[in-house]
């Protein structure tokens, strides 16, 4: 399957760099059929979920903070604060492909509904009155959502 997802990352790019009608065509029915089978595979049934923090396996903690394509994180110390107190980071993973994220999801836990987005990233710990215990009764931001590769993303009017 990872091949497959690579393959469609490759032919996505070749399509989009390319300037003669009749290949263009032909990226595009390459495309097509691997999306057809990459759909199927990745439904929410073959998707496994895991939390991932700070005591995470390293490589999957890299991955996180690499495939972040919203909020980019820049140091150890804002994956840390990503991962960490008062945050959910979880990944989509899928059996063929163990330890490679296909769909990395950020959520914040706060008092309220969050007014902006800088808030949530800059702040280490949203208040003093909430534990992490507490979280159920509070709410949840989900501030970035990402697909890390294109071939497993949904499509756009870019990549149909």
């Amino acid at each position: 399957v990872k091949f497959l997802v690579d393959l469609r990352a490759d032919v996505l790019n070749l399509k989009q760099n390319c300037s003669n009608e009749l290949d263009v065509a032909l990226y595009q029915e390459m495309n097509s059929a691997l999306r057809e089978l990459l759909v199927l595979w990745f439904t929410v049934g073959f998707l496994n979920l895991e939390r991932i923090t700070w005591n995470s396996p390293c490589d999957l903690v890299q991955k996180v903070s690499n495939y972040e394509a919203v909020h980019k994180i820049r140091t150890w110390e804002d994956i840390k604060r990503r991962v960490g107190s008062y945050r959910r980071c979880y990944i989509f993973t899928h059996n063929s492909m163990p330890r490679e994220p296909v769909v990395v999801l950020h959520t914040a836990l706060t008092n309220e509904i969050s007014s902006n987005i800088h808030s949530i990233i800059q702040n280490t710990r949203f208040s003093t009155s909430l534990s992490p215990t507490d979280a159920s009764d509070n709410f949840n931001d989900l501030y970035t959502l990402d697909a890390p590769s294109p071939s497993v993303a949904p499509p756009t009017p870019s990549t149909p």
